[in-house]
């Protein structure tokens, strides 16, 4: 088995083996991922974090042996902390696909700040919503919770982090810090209701 590790500092994962083809995740700097299958200009790759799968273009990765997947952090996850780390990335742009801080969507923001406490959460916002421990209501909320929203359809489509049982943080056109109540989010600029509230879970 072959594995591979980015070349730069953000590899661009794509749904299909072409460069028009839609970014839906990243590899950053440091990780490591599986070589699938391959052609001239792209490879399908697996990455070890996460099982993530996409397209990684052939000029962006240099090959390497399995090993660690990125730097891990003894860090209390506790409120002080939390904060601390979330609050590095505000006002990162969203970015779909993005998980750095030159771009981020809302699950890769969660990823990336459980990352920092050795906290592994999967890659889309639907699938970390199917971990953790459900919290019952709003206020019995704790900061570190994660706070997952659905769409009209009933899927879940956005995921932020609770700071506390009123605010949230999360990446909605930018990593931002807004008010929630349990109706869902309300933007804390213009007072316009934005996501629905569908479930929150504890991982701590």
């Amino acid at each position: 088995m072959k594995y591979i590790t980015p070349s730069v500092s953000v590899a661009p994962l794509r749904k299909e083996p072409s460069h028009r083809s839609e970014m839906t995740s990243q590899l950053l700097k440091e990780e490591i991922a599986m070589l699938l299958e391959s052609n001239k200009d792209f490879t399908l790759v697996r990455c070890l974090y996460d099982g993530y799968e996409g397209w990684c273009a052939n000029n962006q990765f240099v090959e390497t042996e399995a090993g660690a997947t990125g730097t891990w952090s003894s860090l209390v996850f506790n409120e002080r902390n939390i904060k601390e780390k979330a609050n590095t990335f505000l006002d990162t742009p969203y970015l779909w696909g993005g998980k750095s801080k030159c771009g981020i969507d809302c699950s890769g923001f969660c990823q990336q700040v459980f990352k920092i406490f050795g906290i592994v959460l999967p890659r889309d916002s639907y699938l970390q919503a199917e971990l953790g421990e459900v919290v019952g209501f709003l206020e019995e909320a704790r900061c570190g919770d994660l706070a997952f929203f659905d769409n009209e359809e009933g899927r879940i489509t956005h995921v932020g982090i609770l700071l506390g049982n009123n605010e949230i943080i999360h990446s909605s056109g930018k990593v931002r810090i807004d008010r929630i109540d349990h109706q869902g989010i309300i933007n804390a600029e213009t007072g316009v209701r934005t996501h629905r509230l569908r479930i929150i879970k504890s991982y701590a």
